[in-house]
């Protein structure tokens, strides 16, 4: 995870990291050749897979793959809810205005339940992991912070309590219809249960 969080990524460590656990191979290379992508030759090296998926694509298939791996000790309803809240901040971003980057909601989402999927303090872990400061900020600071980030954050957490005046108020500020935004989390729950299949453990050979 702190390998992820360089600005330029080193493809090389990363090829070696992943070639060390047979299953994240496994679950990488399954990915890379699923439906999702259509490539007309099969895809066979990790190398070739990570050239071929960019470094946001692989920021966002590592964390998916790794912190459930971190949080097999806890009830799989912690892996699922941070599954959804990642898509559905994904989504808001893109669909926030103004237009600007968003490639860091995805993992806004995910990391703000750390704390709940390893026990430890979030403030704790994000420093630890080396975070740019606005994703520290929005992480750490919520309901306090001025940026983007922020504001989707709050805005997912508000719609998963229910408190439909946070949820308008930044729904506001970020441009966001209320039907969008129903629509984004059906389709976050579409996404996550896609994505749960693609999880599975590599398959054992029979003695």
């Amino acid at each position: 995870m702190r390998a992820l969080q360089k600005t330029e990524l080193d493809y090389a460590q990363l090829e070696s990291l992943i070639k060390q656990d047979v299953s994240f191979s496994y679950k990488l290379l399954r990915y890379v050749n699923s439906a999702a992508f259509h490539f007309r030759n099969p895809i066979g090296s990790i190398k070739q897979a990570l050239v071929i998926l960019g470094d946001d694509e692989i920021r966002r298939w590592t964390t998916l793959v790794a912190l459930p791996g971190m949080a097999q000790d806890k009830p799989g309803e912690v892996v699922t809810h941070a599954l959804v809240r990642a898509r559905f901040c994904e989504l808001l971003g893109k669909a926030a205005a103004p237009p600007g980057s968003y490639g860091d909601t995805f993992l806004i989402g995910m990391f703000s339940l750390l704390d709940a999927m390893i026990d430890r303090p979030l403030l704790e872990i994000v420093r630890e992991l080396n975070l740019h400061q606005d994703m520290q900020e929005a992480l750490i600071q919520t309901h306090k912070c001025k940026s983007n980030l922020a504001a989707i954050l709050r805005l997912v957490l508000g719609y998963e309590a229910g408190r439909w005046a946070e949820v308008e108020n930044e729904a506001r500020r970020l441009q966001i219809s209320n039907s969008d935004i129903a629509s984004y989390y059906l389709e976050s729950l579409d996404w996550m249960d896609a994505v749960l299949s693609t999880l599975t453990p590599a398959p054992t050979l029979s003695s």
